[in-house]
């Protein structure tokens, strides 16, 4: 059951990744003109931010969504709590 959550945050977070992937390597453009003309890498091309770049972007937002997912849907610990055994100090004074 374990192994059908985990791929179904995977898939969910994928999916979800490409439009934000998509907007946010499109809204850093600028930024990467300036790197680009600073550093000389291909970070753009005639036609928008290279492949390379989106794929990097949509790597990292999957990861961390993916984690975020990971822990918002965890379940709570199946062991009890620890019993209050005789020599636990009691309340009542």
């Amino acid at each position: 059951m374990a192994r059908f959550r985990l791929i179904g945050l995977g898939f969910v977070s994928a999916v979800v990744s490409v439009p934000l992937a998509f907007t946010s390597t499109i809204l850093m453009n600028p930024l990467l003109g300036r790197l680009e003309a600073t550093y000389g890498v291909e970070l753009t091309g005639h036609s928008g931010p290279a492949d390379w770049v989106f794929e990097m972007v949509f790597a990292v937002i999957a990861v961390a969504l993916f984690l975020v997912l990971l822990l918002v849907t965890r379940r709570p610990s199946t062991a009890r709590p620890r019993d209050r055994g005789a020599n636990a100090p009691s309340d009542a004074a």
